[in-house]
């Protein structure tokens, strides 16, 4: 969900609402300034809350509720468009991992409907994350434990089995070169402390991470 800070009492509410939930506060003005001002917004951020500037692009709203509605990504964190390797797509961050779908284009879509189920759509959790290998700003190389049906590979000395995706963020709609540059720049320091903060201090024997 795409939030805002009541001005008044500080409490999250949906961009969009007229009236505080919590303290009945009006918030047009701060609706309008979220929608006209032409500065990039600050990258900060409250637990549980998106950092203001990495909201759904508007042209992905059908991705977005098809992503909440498959796995359990909880309060997302940040979302952008992004290339997974060389396919075009979502990319969902929360506290419990990221997800990510491809976009298809209207060719696409008829040959590759059926293969959506089997690994179009991909969902990570921190503890599956071995490492990273940042690129340049904006461009992030995961480094992925695999799994088959749950359990995680080994290979004959003990150690995890790995691949590796290559993130490259992309700009979302009608979105200002500078704010871009500025998410490109930030990009692979929030997924690195993310996983720092999350990924947990042992690894479960199961995960529901699809890869």
């Amino acid at each position: 969900m795409v939030q805002q800070k009541c001005p008044s009492c500080g409490v999250a509410t949906k961009i969009g609402v007229k009236f505080c939930t919590y303290c009945g506060a009006e918030l047009s003005e701060v609706n309008e300034a979220a929608t006209t001002s032409g500065a990039p917004p600050k990258l900060e951020t409250t637990d549980g809350m998106l950092i203001k500037g990495w909201e759904v692009s508007p042209d992905r709203l059908d991705m977005y509720e098809k992503m909440i509605s498959m796995d359990d990504v909880g309060d997302l964190i940040i979302t952008s468009k992004s290339k997974l390797d060389n396919e075009n797509g979502l990319l969902l961050v929360s506290e419990k991992g990221f997800a990510w779908r491809i976009k298809m284009g209207m060719r696409q879509a008829s040959i590759m409907r059926a293969a959506m189920s089997s690994g179009k759509h991909k969902w990570v959790r921190w503890h599956d994350v071995a490492g990273f290998m940042p690129k340049k700003p904006g461009v992030l190389i995961i480094e992925l434990k695999i799994r088959k049906k749950g359990s995680l590979l080994k290979d004959k000395k003990g150690n995890y089995k790995i691949k590796k995706w290559k993130f490259t963020i992309q700009p979302n709609k009608k979105e200002e070169k500078v704010h871009f540059k500025e998410r490109q720049k930030k990009f692979n320091d929030i997924m690195i402390d993310l996983h720092s903060k999350y990924k947990g201090d042992t690894d479960p024997d199961t995960s529901d991470s699809r890869m």
